[in-house]
């Protein structure tokens, strides 16, 4: 096994540890440390992802994936009620035009134009006990 941490070619083959069969060095587009892409596979830590559209294939964060064919949370397929729409709310919360997600769950009974994520005790000093005052809530935003 070769001491590689990151992706790595020559002419002749793709690197991540060991070499990725039939994967092509002339088309191998390098997205983060994590995933990558040639003209036939989507490839996440050196391994081929079978059911991904490598044309198509685009990360929306370090949670989200999406292509051609569905929207992906941490690599598992959420069968996304429509994909095309898709938006991240913040980090771990995403919609669509037909339904909402938290992690790679649907939620149901959600108002999707009103959808915020909040911020709230991660970045407020604050005790377990007591609940924030509401005007200390306010929407974040994916930019």
């Amino acid at each position: 096994m070769l001491q590689i941490d990151s992706y790595a070619k020559d002419q002749h083959a793709l690197y991540r540890q060991f070499v990725i069969p039939d994967a092509n060095p002339a088309t191998f587009t390098l997205f983060n440390d994590w995933y990558a892409v040639d003209r036939a596979y989507t490839l996440y830590n050196g391994a081929i992802l079978p059911d991904r559209d490598a044309r198509t294939f685009e990360i929306k964060n370090d949670y989200w994936t999406r292509d051609a064919h569905d929207v992906y949370f941490l690599n598992q397929a959420i069968q996304a009620c429509e994909h095309v729409s898709f938006t991240i709310v913040f980090e771990r919360r995403a919609k669509n035009a037909q339904c909402t997600y938290v992690n790679n769950d649907r939620v149901d009974g959600v108002d999707r134009p009103s959808f915020c994520a909040l911020r709230g005790r991660e970045t407020i000093n604050y005790t377990f006990q007591s609940p924030l005052h509401p005007a200390l809530l306010r929407c974040l935003s994916v930019e």
